[in-house]
């Protein structure tokens, strides 16, 4: 009887366990789902994006610095044509 009582107790103490592990293991899998399905695309899109406007900034920055050049060989060059001028 005392062997019957114990193992009844040890099967409810093993259900609670298995019950509470349950929960555990449904609230991690939501957590995984929301992950993948949706935190991590939206990181992904947001990476892209930075990237983007990343590219775009350096892309800007080298067409300023090729006008500046430009503009400066081309006031060099009129310079150097007044020099050429008074010198003559």
């Amino acid at each position: 009887m005392q062997g019957l009582a114990k193992t009844a107790v040890e099967r409810e103490f093993a259900l609670a366990k298995l019950g509470l592990l349950e929960h555990a293991r449904k609230k991690t899998t939501q957590k995984v789902n929301l992950f993948e399905k949706v935190q991590i695309p939206g990181f992904q899109e947001a990476v892209r994006k930075i990237k983007r406007f990343m590219e775009d900034e350096e892309n800007l920055s080298k067409s300023s610095q090729k006008i500046l050049k430009s503009l400066q060989e081309k006031r060099a060059a009129a310079e150097a044509e007044k020099g050429k001028e008074a010198a003559v």
